[in-house]
């Protein structure tokens, strides 16, 4: 049956990395942000969400999607390109669209689990953004921060704070998301296990109307020759000052244990003993 006589009843929709295909409606869809396809792309990206994971050829599009029209020979190539620009995939390193040279093009597949930091290997972006992996971290940080305000010594409250921000992905590439959430999550781990200050989430210092400026550590990822770095900032909240910066580099696979190490020297530096700035 051509695509386009299926039964709204058995019309689904598809998870395309963060978007979301609603085949009915020729539409993409990741939150607020909707991107209608024109009637041969949403077609062609229907025949591939049915056949995902294999190769559907040229020949098999044409005769599905165009049903025996004559076309130019570069019809199917030119939608693919379309699709591609709508889905922020990357021609050159596709995540989502992938064409196999003399065989046609594929859908490549949704892992089954969401990936761990390690998948991030060089300069290659991670195969997808992924919701569940976001939120699952964001849900992690949450249940932490909530672990470390239970039971708590008074000697605690009287600490220096720390406001500690999320990671900013800042590669200009979405699918590194993933990274940046699970390196704030190493991050936030790390920070706990100072000795010498107080741990607080940007919100809740924002909440604390009038409060004294706290120290502040913000951390960027980027991308250093095509390949992932974590840049991180201490500063002074009251002047400004930058206390301390460092880099965690290495690749992807190794930024979280980088991380740690880089956090080690903050630990060391906020000391009481070599902190003189608060007294």
């Amino acid at each position: 049956m051509p695509v386009g006589e299926h039964a709204t009843a058995d019309v689904d929709d598809h998870l395309i990395g963060t978007w979301r295909f609603v085949e009915q409606d020729a539409i993409l869809r990741d939150g607020q942000t909707t991107r209608p396809l024109e009637d041969r792309a949403a077609r062609t990206l229907a025949v591939l969400c049915r056949r995902r994971g294999e190769i559907v050829s040229r020949d098999e599009l044409l005769a599905e999607v165009w049903q025996g029209r004559i076309v130019s020979s570069n019809s199917v190539a030119i939608v693919i390109g379309d699709l591609r620009r709508a889905l922020g995939d990357d021609a050159r390193r596709p995540t989502h669209l992938v064409t196999i040279a003399k065989r046609g093009y594929r859908l490549n597949a949704e892992p089954a689990q969401p990936p761990e930091i390690e998948a991030f290997s060089g300069h290659q972006p991670p195969d997808r953004a992924g919701h569940r992996y976001v939120w699952g971290v964001a849900a992690a940080v949450a249940v932490l921060f909530g672990l470390l305000m239970v039971g708590l010594p008074a000697r605690y409250s009287q600490l220096p704070e720390l406001v500690v921000a999320p990671v900013s992905n800042d590669t200009g590439v979405a699918s590194y998301q993933p990274l940046a959430s699970a390196l704030s999550a190493v991050v936030t781990d790390r920070v706990a296990r100072f000795d010498s200050i107080r741990m607080i989430a940007p919100e809740a210092k924002a909440a604390a109307h009038g409060a004294a400026p706290a120290l502040q550590l913000v951390s960027h990822l980027i991308l250093w020759n095509g390949v992932p770095e974590l840049a991180l900032k201490a500063t002074d909240g009251r002047t400004g000052t930058v206390l301390w910066s460092g880099f965690a580099a290495g690749g992807a696979a190794e930024l979280a244990k980088s991380t740690s190490q880089r956090l080690d020297e903050l630990d060391r530096r906020l000391d009481p003993n070599a902190r003189r700035h608060n007294r």
